[in-house]
């Protein structure tokens, strides 16, 4: 071949290695670009939702950022740090980057800077997660951490290392207190399994500051950790300080657990509590899975992960640092840091957890009082927020199945909490879809945080809420059934609420004593039960009419808010198991449900009511009560809330922008 040919030929084959670089569609993670001042893992294209682009700062700069348009001096990302955005819907972020010494003002960054803002847009699509990199910036040669060629590690008994072993990152080893003790030490892709089908005494222990992050890809794993939740061991500068977590991720390390699909893995905690340092009267009790301040969890996968711990909770991840104390504010709604995201679980991974020690669980059961209660297990917990977006989790819980400090969105999933104190807690709860069965010996879904308290009574319509967008939704509670501390919306779904077989408590609460909340059901259909109307709340009629049949009145009179029926008491309640139809005056049936306790108290809610005409309630073919959609009845206590334009949530029931859950999560 002629040099002429062979030029043209090398010259082809660079245009086409240029146009592949730059013109075809790559997967999501190998989008990484980088920019003046830093780099971000995914460039602008179409990702499946769930998808996590995380933006590092480089020495010596600074980046503003935004998701709405606008910048502030707060929305900033320090010099050396990072964040990361989760993309659920379709996103548009801006970013600024300025040398860390110029200082920025609402105005330079709005106006004067606007031409340095690059602006990465992301689509959501339920195909194959594909990217086509962003015609500004150039593909980085340097991987994500958790596409790099990952390191396989056995975990073996402590008596089989005579001496520690070493690879690419970390070292595994016989520790006298830990048993077999793996530490990670630089950022990638670890798979790890255990030696043979009994359990490893031992750890996974993850270093802090890997800020590029940690995987562990979890691929037969069979661990149990025996130590108390915090030990020390030697003195002063000899000092080893342990976690009891079966895997514990230090802090500011983001750390990605997938389990691999086709295996079984176990996760199992029995130490015992110790006093805080910071509070004596409090007791700190070791997680199985527990990643300490400033970090963030992902869990996904395909595979089975079975979590146990026998004092404490089951899956925790501890405050995203803020300020200079390295603690939230939690008195401050307006901590973007607070409502940031910091555990998720994603893709399909059956996980099960049981953390419900056994003598407080029959305390419970057998006396439903939770006000002596020494509450510290729950099965899932974030100190800011979290997201579910898909899987299905099995939870056995001595305190709450899924805790937020801020905001519990689930987008999609299958959740069922067996037993809990409370099973689905935020101050802030979305449910986008989803499968859920809650079971609860106080309240089922809870829209509270103490710590957020702005008012006397601990009630504050611009920040507690609970929102539903969709999906199927039990409730069985001997508490409340849907207690929010603000206000309710249902706008989609399928919901029913098995509410309490004692006074004291009703299927359905809103915020009272002044607050004036509101329950607005503008979507979908809500069936509520309860032992008697005591306590009873009922839907806004700017929204769909409601009919309440009652057969056992409540000891505090009638039905708060829009009652919805005038059915006169029967004295007496159905049983467990019983069907129960409701018709229309021309005996057409509008709604059905199965009783799960004793009832005398049933509400109906949805599109095909219409108010002022008679509804009646039958056993099969015998008739129990009858009753008015709308209708008021008499000795109702106020409540029920008109919100703004007859439907739209109050301001302030949105978190802080950035954080703000998709598809309506007010």
């Amino acid at each position: 071949m002629g040099k002429r040919m062979k030029k043209g030929l090398v010259m082809v084959m660079t245009m086409a290695m240029i146009l592949g670089m730059y013109g075809m569609q790559v997967t999501g993670s190998s989008a990484k670009t980088t920019n003046k001042g830093y780099t971000i893992s995914k460039g602008s294209g179409t990702y499946q939702a769930g998808t996590q682009t995380q933006i590092k700062v480089k020495k010596g700069y600074k980046v503003y950022y935004t998701t709405n348009g606008k910048f502030s001096e707060s929305k900033v990302i320090r010099s050396g740090k990072s964040k990361t955005f989760t993309i659920n819907k379709t996103t548009t972020i801006r970013l600024i980057a300025v040398k860390k010494s110029i200082k920025a003002t609402k105005k330079n960054l709005n106006k004067t800077w606007k031409s340095k803002a690059k602006t990465y847009r992301y689509k959501v699509s339920s195909t194959k997660e594909t990217a086509t990199p962003d015609a500004t910036t150039t593909p980085s040669a340097t991987p994500d951490s958790g596409d790099t060629t990952s390191q396989s590690i056995v975990m073996k008994s402590a008596d089989s290392y005579a001496s520690s072993e070493e690879g690419d990152g970390y070292e595994i080893s016989a520790n006298s207190t830990v048993g077999t003790l793996l530490t990670i030490k630089k950022a990638g892709t670890y798979t790890v399994s255990t030696e043979g089908s009994t359990p490893i005494s031992g750890q996974i222990s993850v270093k802090k500051n890997l800020t590029d992050g940690v995987k562990l890809i979890l691929n037969g794993v069979n661990l149990t950790s025996s130590l108390d939740a915090e030990v020390t061991v030697g003195e002063g500068d000899y000092a080893e300080e342990y976690d009891g977590a079966a895997i514990v991720s230090g802090k500011k390390t983001p750390l990605t657990i997938e389990v691999a699909a086709g295996t079984t893995n176990t996760l199992t905690t029995t130490g015992g509590g110790v006093t805080d340092a910071d509070d004596p009267t409090d007791m700190d009790y070791p997680a199985s899975i527990m990643v300490k301040k400033g970090g963030t969890l992902v869990i996904e996968g395909a595979g089975t992960l079975n979590v146990v711990s026998t004092k404490g909770s089951g899956i925790k991840v501890k405050y995203n640092e803020a300020g200079t104390n390295g603690e939230i504010d939690t008195t401050c709604v307006n901590d973007e840091n607070f409502w940031a995201i910091t555990l998720t679980i994603r893709d399909n991974p059956t996980i099960n957890i049981t953390c419900n020690e056994a003598d407080e669980a029959a305390y419970q059961r057998n006396n439903h009082n939770t006000e002596t209660y020494e509450a510290h297990q729950d099965a899932i917990s974030s100190k800011n927020s979290l997201e579910i977006l898909g899987g299905t989790l099995n939870i056995a819980a001595g305190d709450d199945g899924i805790h937020a400090e801020a905001t519990a969105h689930i987008v999609n999933g299958i959740i069922r909490v067996t037993s809990s104190t409370e099973a689905l807690e935020g101050a802030k709860v979305v449910i986008d879809a989803g499968t859920l069965e809650l079971n609860a010996y106080d309240d089922g879904i809870n829209a509270a945080n103490g710590d957020l308290t702005t008012n006397t009574y601990g009630e504050d319509t611009s920040i507690y809420c609970i929102t539903i967008n969709g999906g199927t939704v039990t409730v069985d509670a001997e508490g409340d059934g849907i207690d929010s501390n603000g206000n309710a919306y249902i706008r989609g779904g399928d919901v029913k609420v098995f509410g309490p077989g004692t006074g004291g408590n009703g299927a359905l609460d809103v915020a009272d004593m002044g607050a004036k909340g509101v329950l607005l059901v503008t979507g979908g259909t809500l069936y509520a039960t309860a032992a008697s109307s005591d306590m009873a709340v009922t839907p806004s009629s700017e929204g769909y009419q409601s009919v309440v049949f009652t057969m056992v009145n409540g000891g505090m009179g009638g039905p708060m808010g829009n009652p919805g029926g005038n059915s006169t008491s029967t004295g007496s309640t159905v049983s467990a198991g019983t069907e129960l139809t409701i018709c229309d005056s021309s005996g057409n049936i509008v709604g059905s449900l199965t009783t799960k306790k004793s009832t005398g108290w049933v509400l109906y809610c949805g599109s095909n009511l219409v108010s002022g005409q008679t509804y009646t309630l039958y056993n099969g073919t015998t008739q129990i009560v009858t009753a008015t959609a709308g209708a008021s009845t008499n000795n109702g206590m106020p409540g029920g809330m008109t919100p703004p334009d007859g439907n739209t949530p109050p301001d302030g029931n949105t978190p802080p922008d950035g954080s703000t859950p998709p598809n309506g999560g007010a």
